[in-house]
């Protein structure tokens, strides 16, 4: 299987980063390894991609363990961190918070 063509111009995200955030606003980056002991490809296929897209049923086991180890996160935010294609080869651009899920919502799906 062969991967799928991108153009110049095309913004690419190449992985994603989730923050859990507390309440003064500090923000705490859920390392895979560290935090939930698994790899970046878990990581991005398995927790960071179903979280952006809020299918929140869908890792419920990896969000039990947020919640064990960030307890006062008032938010999850999922940035991107993209490439752009030139013909240069590709450049970095500004990463974006592209989804927030509250931690009401967290709740509801660990009840």
């Amino acid at each position: 299987m062969y991967a799928e063509a991108h153009f110049e111009g095309e913004r690419i995200n190449v992985e994603h980063r989730i923050y859990a955030v507390t309440r003064d606003g500090r923000r705490h980056y859920v390392d895979p390894v560290s935090d939930l002991e698994i790899d970046f490809w878990r990581y991005e296929r398995r927790f960071a991609r179903p979280l952006r897209d809020h299918k929140l049923e869908n890792i419920r086991p990896i969000l039990e363990m947020v919640v064990d180890r960030y307890p006062t996160f008032t938010e999850l935010q999922v940035e991107d961190y993209p490439m752009i294609i030139t013909r240069e080869g590709p450049k970095p651009v500004p990463k974006r918070t592209i989804s927030v899920v509250r931690r009401e919502d967290v709740d509801e799906v660990l009840r």
